[in-house]
């Protein structure tokens, strides 16, 4: 099974991002990386990604992954919660995907893998996780 898991802008200064979207829609800090690197900002629930209802993630990945930078042709990305990362990797690059990351574990223990579709836009696959 997969269901869309959110939205994440890739952005140059992840504060100001934060401070925006808190100041124009009211959304929150709900988890933020130690390092700076990213901000899941929330409409104030808790839990999971999925069930905090996390409206975006706000993050420059290119700080950690190369094939994410800010920018009109590559500033975005679909991310899908699934329950194995490498399976749901192998059958995107079987259906026409190409790599963008292998199936990895991230500093705060979730399982990642991402794709390119064939259009170029990065899909991410991650395993579920709780922040904390």
């Amino acid at each position: 099974m997969m269901r869309y898991a959110g939205t994440t802008l890739m952005v140059n200064d992840v504060e100001a991002a934060v401070s925006f979207y808190s100041k124009a829609f009211g959304l929150e800090p709900l988890f933020a990386d130690p390092d700076g690197t990213f901000t899941v900002i929330s409409n104030g629930a808790t839990g999971s990604t999925t069930e905090a209802g996390v409206l975006l993630t706000v993050e420059h990945w290119s700080k950690i992954d190369d094939f994410a930078a800010p920018g009109p042709t590559n500033g975005f990305r679909i991310g899908f919660d699934v329950e194995d990362a490498e399976a749901a990797y192998k059958r995107a690059i079987d259906a026409g995907a190409t790599s963008a990351k292998e199936p990895t574990v991230r500093p705060w223990g979730q399982k990642i893998a991402a794709v390119f579709d064939p259009n170029g836009v990065i899909v991410e696959l991650a395993e579920p996780t709780e922040y904390k």
